[in-house]
């Protein structure tokens, strides 16, 4: 497979990657989950899930809530993973 400019969108990527390739297309990859219609989630998910990652914020356990500016100069690069938080139904409420 042919390298890609990090100024444009892969055509396609590797099943697997090393983590140097997943760094090289981290922005493509944050902008493609960010916006990805088949990960929003109802309302009321949505707002449990908050609920619990502020709980874990008060605990001490987790930082934020942060933008991605924020994060980026955390880092000091905008070369990193966006990993967003999912839902776990248990007795209908959201984890």
């Amino acid at each position: 497979m042919a390298a890609y400019q990090a100024t444009e969108f892969p055509r396609r990527l590797e099943a697997f990657a090393d983590f140097g390739k997943l760094l090289e297309s981290s922005v493509w990859r944050r902008k493609a989950l960010m916006g990805a219609e088949h990960s929003k989630m109802e309302d009321y998910v949505q707002d449990d899930l908050h609920e619990a990652t502020m709980k874990e914020v008060e605990l001490g356990h987790l930082h934020g809530p942060l933008s991605e500016e924020e994060v980026t100069a955390h880092f000091g690069s905008d070369k990193w993973l966006f990993n967003p938080r999912m839902p776990f139904n248990r007795e209908l409420k959201a984890r």
